[in-house]
């Protein structure tokens, strides 16, 4: 309810709106099912493996969104790490197509098995020529120097 008051309190529709800590843990016996607002897809998103986790998109209905679940992914170590993401392209006629995640990073105390995931993930990623790479979420102790690297690695 909040994010349908909030959009319409904006009067904006966004092309794409993306989520983090959404509460949706594999543990839960029904998953997170969010309202629809008026003129966007079905959410998509990952469940987390915690109860404040998960990371998903709300795509504008204009849009064409197709699913890249080979790059998705998901860890969790005890009192290590933590991550998910979800990861989609917009196809377009007109413009170049852009590969957006939404990636949920919580705060703990290594950054060593998310890093490499990630560069992992954004190496296939890079293989695609004249697409735009739009990352999201809550990306805990990423900062834009380390964005940076890690596109350039």
């Amino acid at each position: 309810d909040d994010l349908e008051t909030l959009l319409h309190d904006l009067n904006h529709a966004f092309d794409i709106i993306s989520l983090t800590e959404t509460w949706n843990p594999e543990s839960k016996n029904t998953l997170f099912t969010p309202p629809i607002p008026d003129g966007y897809h079905n959410f998509k998103g990952t469940t987390g493996t915690t109860s404040k986790s998960g990371a998903g998109l709300y795509i504008h209905d204009h849009l064409n969104p197709v699913p890249w679940n080979d790059l998705s992914f998901k860890y969790y170590e005890k009192d290590k790490e933590e991550f998910e993401s979800i990861w989609i392209e917009i196809t377009s006629d007109h413009n170049p197509n852009a590969i957006i995640a939404s990636i949920y990073r919580h705060p703990s105390q290594s950054n060593e098995i998310f890093l490499s995931q990630l560069k992992k993930t954004l190496s296939k990623v890079k293989k695609e020529k004249n697409k735009l790479i739009i990352l999201t979420g809550d990306l805990i102790y990423l900062n834009m120097g380390m964005t940076q690297q890690l596109l350039n690695s």
